[in-house]
Formats: C-alpha cells, structure tokens, sequence
C-alpha cells in the first residue's frame, strides 16, 4: 500500500508540475499529502487473493519456461 501511495503522488502531483528546485518539490508533495490527509479515502482492493496468487503463479511459469529456453539454446 505504500508502494501504490507513492505512486498516487507521483502520477497527481510529481508529474503534473514543473519544480525549479528540491524545495519547491518538496513543498508540493507536503502539500499534496496535507491535502490527502484532510480527505483520506481507503485503498480499495479489487482482486481475491486468489487471483492475486494465480497471477503470481503464470507469471513463475512463464519466467522458468523463458529461463530453461535460454539455457537451452547455451
């Protein structure tokens, strides 16, 4: 969840601004999280654990299918 609040303030305030210095920058984001703090609203999951693992396991999968074509081809 912090990753993906990190990334909230990256897309709605880092990337939409310009910032001439690290103050500057560093005013935005103590801004914007104010402004968060003040109308927090709950991450919400959208995936089952279920789906969340069967997304992990094709994605093994996948990378030791590529991983043995490699050595193969060695």
């Amino acid at each position: 969840m912090v990753a993906r609040f990190f990334a909230l303030i990256a897309n709605d305030c880092i990337r939409r601004d310009i910032h001439r210095s690290t103050a500057a920058l560093e005013d935005d984001i103590l801004t914007f999280i104010k402004a968060h703090n003040e109308r927090p609203k709950p991450f919400v999951w959208t995936k089952s654990a279920d789906d969340i693992l069967a997304t992990i396991k094709r994605f093994c999968l996948r990378q030791h299918q590529i991983t043995k074509a490699s050595e193969s081809e060695r």
